[in-house]
């Protein structure tokens, strides 16, 4: 969904786990090619990171990905 601060994504998938990454510095994972790049990438062009659980061991994972730089954008 887009917004004034940017666009609003959820993922939602079958896992319980909270990955460390999700709230890391967004360094690439050392010794990987080729997988395990995802989390870090996103952790480096989103804000507002939020994971919910979901009924049955899931979860859902919503960002807030900025369209532009801190600096030109409308207050939240």
């Amino acid at each position: 969904m887009a917004t004034p601060q940017g666009v609003r994504l959820a993922v939602h998938d079958h896992g319980d786990v909270v990955p460390a990454a999700a709230f890391g510095t967004g360094d690439l994972p050392h010794g990987r090619h080729g997988s395990g790049s995802g989390r870090p990438l996103v952790v480096r062009v989103a804000r507002d990171i939020a994971v919910e659980p979901r009924p049955g061991g899931c979860k859902t994972i919503r960002v807030l990905v900025p369209l532009r730089a801190a600096e030109d954008r409308a207050p939240e």
